[in-house]
C-alpha cells in the first residue's frame, strides 16, 4: 500500500463495507469526516469497494447441533430450525466472509450429522428433543438489521450476517435429505465442515428441488 495512504482511514471504512450499496454512499460517508482525509486514500478505498461490488454470491451455512452452545442449551437446535425466521448466523472469518456478503445475497442451511449425546437433547422440562436428520433445512437471503449493518462482530470477535428466511423445508416438514442433497450438491460440497460460498448452479438446483 502507498505510503501517501492513512491506513487508519483506510481501515475504518473497509471494515464495514458492506452497509454501503454504493461507493457514492461511502464517499459521502468519508467526505462527513471532519478530518481531512487525502484523496490517494479514497481512492484506494473506492478500489477496495469495487473488488468485492459484484452480483448476488451464494452461501451455504452450517448448523451443527453438537456444537451449537456451550455444553447445556444444544437441544434448542431442533425449536430454532423449526421455526427459524430470522436470525444472525456466524460466518467463516478466516476466508473473511463478513467482507465479501451483501445486502441480497442467498444460500442454503445445512444441518450437519447430530452426534449429541441424550444429555444434550434434553430440554429445560426434561423432555429428549429427537436426534436432527442431516440435510438441507431452509433457503435464506442476507438483510440488513435495523442499525443498516448486514454484519455484526460480537464482542469475543466472532463475525455474524443477518438473515432472513425465504423457505423453512424443516417446518414444512420437507428438508431435503443427506442423500438427496449429495447429488445435487456434490460430496465435496455437501461434506465441507465450515460455512463457505457455493457456485449459483448449486443453489438453482436447491431451489428447483424443492418445487
Amino acid at each position: 500500500m502507498p505510503k501517501t495512504i492513512n491506513q487508519q482511514y483506510f481501515e475504518m471504512y473497509t471494515r464495514n463495507i458492506s452497509k454501503y450499496n454504493s461507493f457514492e454512499k461511502l464517499k459521502e460517508r468519508i467526505l462527513s469526516n471532519p478530518n481531512n482525509i487525502n484523496e490517494d486514500t479514497i481512492q484506494a478505498i473506492e478500489k477496495y469497494y469495487k473488488k468485492y461490488k459484484r452480483k448476488p454470491k451464494y452461501w451455504m451455512l452450517i448448523s451443527n447441533p453438537e456444537k451449537w452452545g456451550d455444553g447445556t442449551q444444544e437441544y434448542e437446535v431442533n425449536d430454532l430450525l423449526f421455526n427459524l425466521k430470522k436470525d444472525s448466523w456466524k460466518v467463516n472469518s478466516q476466508i473473511e466472509m463478513h467482507l465479501k456478503m451483501r445486502e441480497g445475497d442467498l444460500g442454503i442451511i445445512k444441518a450437519s450429522e447430530d452426534r449429541r449425546s441424550q444429555k444434550q437433547r434434553i430440554n429445560h422440562k426434561g423432555e429428549t428433543v429427537k436426534v436432527l436428520t442431516p440435510g438441507i433445512y431452509a433457503i435464506f437471503q442476507i438483510v440488513k438489521d435495523s442499525d443498516g449493518d448486514v454484519v455484526r462482530k460480537s464482542n469475543d470477535g466472532e463475525w455474524f450476517v443477518n438473515i432472513k428466511i425465504i423457505e423453512n423445508f424443516f417446518a414444512k416438514n420437507n428438508i431435503i435429505p443427506k442423500e438427496e442433497a449429495i447429488e445435487l450438491l456434490g460430496k465435496s460440497i455437501y461434506e465441507n465442515q465450515g460455512n463457505r460460498e457455493i457456485d449459483k448452479e448449486l443453489y438453482d438446483k436447491i431451489v428447483a428441488y424443492t418445487k
